[in-house]
């Protein structure tokens, strides 16, 4: 194992809850400004609505002051979050292309269809580009900046959206793109399970190697939906940080207040 990948498995501090899934926070995390990130201040997860009371504990533990949920307010109200205790709940509505996320719904659009990825992927772009998109990533930039304590940010299954939040977050601080990757695709791991088993069922129905392959493409993440939506802001905004500052507002004095929350000198 090289230093770097010592560094990286370190930086990743994957939280071992019952119920609720692709959790994981941050520690020793240099970034290239030299300064850390504040230890278990970003707590990136999946939906809260079956946490059990250990997962509420091993939150409420870590000082959360509020819980971003990027999640449709259909699929909030399916689906409520168990409340965690002192933490402000702040709704962030995303979306990320309009495929349905029901495994039925994707099988039937991809018996029918071999545009799947592509949608996923517009969707990334979409997500960055679009006002009322970058309206809800204000929202949790802002209370991001603005939470004494951690901050909580999730969607359905912690991947895209989530996934998403997590890169910009960590981009405008500095983090290097080869960690932010690879947190991005530790979503596939934790999701290899309930990935496997879509795939085995609709393999059951007769699908193809293709639509296998897409299947796989849509209920996991992959690099390109995440280059397509960083690509697209280094485009526009010159990088992450720039992006990231015009939605924060006040200028550098916005940028200012994000590195005061999240950023300190050592890794203590």
């Amino acid at each position: 194992m090289t230093a770097a990948t010592a560094r990286h498995q370190r930086a990743l501090d994957i939280m071992s809850l019952e119920r609720v899934t692709n959790a994981r926070t941050y520690h020793h995390l240099r970034t290239n400004s030299g300064r850390y990130l504040r230890p278990h201040k970003i707590i990136r997860t999946g939906r809260l609505w079956q946490a059990t009371p250990h997962d509420m504990q091993q939150l409420t533990a870590l000082g959360v002051g509020a819980v971003v949920d990027f999640r449709q307010p259909d699929e909030a109200a399916k689906a409520p979050d168990v409340p965690l205790a002192g933490a402000a709940r702040v709704a962030a509505p995303m979306v990320v292309g309009d495929l349905k996320g029901e495994a039925h719904a994707l099988r039937t659009y991809i018996q029918h269809h071999d545009d799947a990825p592509e949608h996923i992927r517009l969707g990334y772009e979409a997500m960055v580009a679009d006002p009322t998109m970058q309206a809800s990533m204000r929202e949790f930039l802002v209370t991001a900046t603005a939470t004494p304590g951690a901050v909580m940010f999730h969607c359905s299954a912690g991947k895209d959206r989530t996934g998403m939040a997590a890169a910009l977050l960590l981009g405008a601080l500095g983090v290097p793109r080869s960690l932010i990757t690879r947190d991005y695709l530790y979503s596939n791991v934790e999701h290899e399970p309930n990935i496997n088993q879509a795939l085995v069922e609709f393999q059951q129905l007769g699908a193809t190697h293709q639509m296998l392959t897409d299947m796989r493409a849509v209920t996991g993440v992959r690099v390109d939906y995440l280059d397509t939506a960083l690509d697209w802001v280094d485009a526009h905004y010159g990088n992450v940080r720039n992006y990231v500052g015009e939605l924060l507002g006040n200028g550098e004095a916005g940028l200012a207040a994000l590195d005061r929350a999240f950023l300190v000198d050592d890794n203590h």
